[in-house]
């Protein structure tokens, strides 16, 4: 748990432009209090350690200075950050839980991982059950839609606190939370969070228990590397690899739905050949995804001069074929030239 909040207080220095080496920190169990030469302090405790996904995250109490009225409260992701139209709850034992509404309850400053908590209803509650508590666990969904749980200790909160308030001189002030004010709010993200998040957990799943493919957690699988490409507000692609010869590499793709109704399912796509005509498949060679267009290529041999091209276009809910190549003689003729089939 100390390297977790070592780890995690270096990260913010980082990010806040702070040298690490120009705060100082008192560890108190499980929390950490930190001040930065800016005259502000902080309280933090991480998750219970870093999870093989490198999923970690952090609760924040904050003072910018002695001069403010109150304390901050906020929820920085490190990884996989929540999706911002659905709620964060917080859970306390023997207390209600404290929902955070995507419509209020929270937003990024400093950072795009940093939420802070802006519903002034349930900071009056939250602090008060932060100070009085041994343990919270914070549910949401992430960028992905994938269900999170993560419970912090809150050993250690109010010692922390005590500390901070001792090195700004302000022992004995009371101890209520406030609304953030004076932050910069947070700049757009420079790479797209869905995905940095990766292959969700209940994506790899599905793979393995509904397809004949090679195992995805093999390496050379892994080195082949997979497609995530965000098709509308609602719907993710996944393509991973399925199977890898000399020059033809195999995707199975799937479609997560991250709507109200949500689900994970396996796309089927066109196949045709002079043998057998039109046919279904779940498999497609070779693949490039540029925004909604997809496309297959098929290399009956390594120069690439016979084979199949299909190009497909999402549309709403499904990939709709709009052409479709077919050259069964190796003649050193370039795909572009390749006889249409479709339409």
């Amino acid at each position: 748990m100390f390297r977790t909040l070592v780890f995690a207080a270096s990260l913010f220095c980082a990010a806040s432009g702070a040298p690490a080496g120009d705060s100082w920190s008192q560890t108190f169990r499980d929390w950490q209090a930190t001040c930065f030469p800016d005259g502000g302090c902080e309280a933090s405790t991480g998750d219970q350690g870093v999870s093989a996904a490198g999923d970690t995250l952090r609760l924040i109490v904050e003072r910018t200075g002695a001069d403010r009225a109150g304390w901050f409260v906020a929820i920085e992701f490190f990884h996989k950050p929540p999706r911002t139209d659905r709620a964060i709850t917080l859970a306390f034992n023997g207390r209600p839980d404290i929902v955070l509404s995507a419509d209020g309850g929270y937003r990024a400053y400093r950072a795009n991982e940093r939420f802070y908590v802006t519903d002034q209803n349930a900071l009056q509650i939250l602090l008060p059950a932060i100070l009085a508590g041994e343990a919270l666990r914070i549910d949401y969904f992430d960028v992905t839609s994938e269900a999170r749980s993560f419970t912090l200790s809150l050993s250690g909160v109010t010692a922390s606190l005590l500390w901070v308030e001792s090195e700004l001189k302000i022992t004995g002030a009371p101890r209520i939370a406030i609304l953030p004010s004076g932050l910069a709010a947070a700049e757009p993200p420079q790479t797209d969070p869905v995905r940095d998040a990766g292959i969700p957990e209940t994506v790899l799943a599905y793979h393995q228990r509904t397809s004949d493919c090679e195992r995805y957690d093999e390496q050379e699988m892994q080195d082949r590397g997979s497609v995530i490409e965000p098709l509308s507000g609602t719907a993710i692609l996944y393509a991973l690899p399925c199977t890898a010869h000399a020059y033809n590499i195999t995707y199975r793709l799937y479609l997560r739905q991250t709507g109200e109704i949500g689900g994970i399912r396996t796309l089927y796509f066109a196949d045709y050949s002079t043998e057998t005509n039109w046919a279904g498949t779940d498999l497609l060679f070779n693949i490039d995804i540029d925004g909604p267009k997809l496309s297959a290529f098929y290399k009956g041999r390594g120069l690439g001069d016979c084979g199949t091209w299909g190009e497909w276009v999402w549309q709403e809910y499904h990939f709709k074929l709009v052409r479709y190549a077919s050259q069964t003689e190796c003649e050193g003729i370039p795909s572009d030239r390749w006889p249409v089939v479709f339409p």
